[in-house]
């Protein structure tokens, strides 16, 4: 999945971050519909994908590129995260420079937790899901700005459905110190 891109002018280059799988493990022809439900893949290379940055430059002095190749730097915002379905403040920072991603580790180990990575330097901050007999799976979070005229870009709260075994909720997290503030359960009889 992309997360943002933006053109860097100071370096001449557009900066491009993606989530990405290692392609030594990643293989969709070896994925099959019945390990998704079982443990088989749980905590395997094969889905375990991170936050990368990759670096396109935007001019080339081609007499000293006889090869006529680009190279474009690819490297590991935070290695130790797994990290997928991102979210940024799309209203603030859309194709622009910004510092704040939001995802997901929801498929490669437990408890599945909502993941904040600061794009410029990898600091991390976590919260899981998790709940002595009970099962929580995060979806795809959704960034909603404290108001339009916020300054800092992580001024606002994430909304995150939680499926569960027992009772599905919408967690209301601080986009800031990614704590959660409220929650609201399905209730028993919504089916």
């Amino acid at each position: 999945h992309h997360i943002n891109a933006y053109e860097k002018e100071d370096t001449n280059e557009i900066i491009c971050d993606i989530c990405a799988y290692d392609p030594k493990y990643f293989d969709l022809n070896k994925l099959t519909r019945e390990d998704v439900f079982t443990e088989k893949l749980l905590s395997s290379k094969t889905i375990r994908s991170i936050a990368k940055r990759i670096r396109i430059p935007l001019s080339i002095n081609l007499l000293d590129n006889k090869s006529k190749k680009v190279f474009c730097p690819i490297h590991d915002i935070n290695s130790d995260i797994v990290f997928e379905l991102p979210v940024i403040n799309y209203a603030k920072n859309n194709g622009l420079p910004y510092k704040f991603i939001y995802g997901v580790n929801n498929i490669y180990k437990t408890p599945f937790s909502v993941v904040k990575i600061n794009a410029d330097t990898g600091e991390c901050l976590e919260i899981e899901f998790k709940e002595e007999g009970k099962n929580f799976l995060p979806t795809e979070p959704v960034y909603i700005a404290k108001s339009p005229d916020s300054i800092e870009e992580d001024d606002g709260v994430l909304l995150v459905l939680v499926l569960s075994d027992k009772n599905d909720f919408l967690s209301v997290i601080n986009a800031k110190d990614m704590k959660e503030i409220s929650r609201a359960q399905v209730p028993d009889d919504v089916k």
